[in-house]
């Protein structure tokens, strides 16, 4: 019954509407950074980059240490559904790491002519990525992500 307590008390009734809320302010930050592009306003984009990578750092603590560890205890007796938090966590952490280096690697744009050329090209990839992964998010993680019964 303790630690059954515990993951109770630990149940956050708002998270997955944060995440989805966040969700949408990575894809708002991704289109204003393909639209500074496009405008050739290369001078916005290592804001964008920032704010960018400060909330996706932010969202990806936050799933690790409020939803995949919650889950983990929910789900303690079914190893199947488990691993496959564990999976969405190895994958997610991944994706993470790729997207903090684009991040990094467009931080100096503004003093690298092929940079400036290749962003639009790997932002494009990055939408997509975000895309199919969000709604794998979505639809099939986050209503897994439930109270634990009275």
């Amino acid at each position: 019954v303790g630690s059954e307590m515990c993951i109770r008390d630990s149940f956050s009734p708002g998270l997955i509407s944060e995440f989805e809320r966040e969700h949408k302010r990575f894809f708002s930050l991704h289109d204003a950074i393909l639209s500074a592009q496009r405008r050739g306003d290369f001078t916005a984009i290592p804001s964008l980059l920032s704010e960018f990578e400060a909330a996706l750092t932010g969202h990806l603590l936050t799933e690790r240490i409020r939803l995949y560890a919650y889950m983990d205890a929910y789900f303690s007796t079914d190893q199947q559904t488990r691993t496959m938090l564990r999976e969405y966590r190895t994958e997610m952490d991944r994706i993470g790491d790729a997207v903090m280096q684009l991040f990094r690697k467009y931080r100096n744009i503004n003093s690298d002519i092929t940079l400036k050329q290749s962003l639009g090209r790997d932002f494009e990839e990055l939408g997509k990525i975000l895309t199919e992964r969000m709604e794998r998010e979505e639809t099939i993680l986050y209503p897994l992500y439930m109270p634990v019964a009275r």
